[in-house]
């Protein structure tokens, strides 16, 4: 998982920081790696973790900078067909990405594409889902925007509550030896 978001993350950073990179294939790989990782995701764990996955994903593939239809955006749309089930700590990570994106000083990097109607419903209904997460945000925040790599933070915090996650749960896939579980978990 840290190797593929790795990637990602740091061609996002690039992009923002304004160094020359090759923006195309930045998200064509993380497209590659995310689908990659979903699917064993998928195949070991299901439910909750799939689900923490595809919100991550869609988020990472924004703050790569596309805003455009495509395999995020319907990852989205899957992880929010109510009803939406992921983990409390997975769902604070989450509502922490969207409120420091609501004050970062890049705008929004987290929203919705306004051509996408799809993604805007998915995205409001995932806003609905976490609003009890983000009025604690609200009361524990402080005012002002934050800086433009804030939002990476909030990623990776959602990396790091998902690994947890995924360390806590049981592999009920098709394989599920210590030895195969992690040669397709860690590459």
């Amino acid at each position: 998982m840290a190797s593929g978001t790795a990637r990602a993350l740091a061609g996002g950073e690039a992009l923002r920081a304004g160094r020359k990179v090759d923006r195309t294939r930045i998200l064509d790989a993380w497209a590659v790696d995310s689908l990659t990782l979903e699917t064993r995701l998928r195949a070991y764990f299901g439910g909750k973790i799939v689900t923490a996955w595809e919100i991550y994903s869609w988020l990472v593939d924004r703050w790569d900078g596309r805003h455009s239809a495509g395999q995020a955006e319907a990852q989205l749309i899957t992880a929010t067909t109510p009803p939406i089930h992921l983990d409390s700590g997975a769902s604070d990570a989450i509502a922490s990405a969207f409120f420091i994106s609501d004050h970062s000083s890049l705008g929004h990097p987290f929203e919705a594409s306004p051509r996408l109607i799809y993604e805007r419903t998915a995205v409001a209904r995932l806003r609905g889902y976490l609003r009890p997460y983000l009025r604690q945000k609200q009361y524990r925040s402080q005012s002002g925007p934050v800086g433009p790599f804030v939002a990476e933070f909030g990623l990776l915090r959602i990396q790091a509550e998902m690994a947890r996650e995924i360390a806590r749960a049981h592999a009920a896939g098709y394989s599920t030896n210590a030895h195969d579980l992690l040669h397709d978990l860690i590459p």
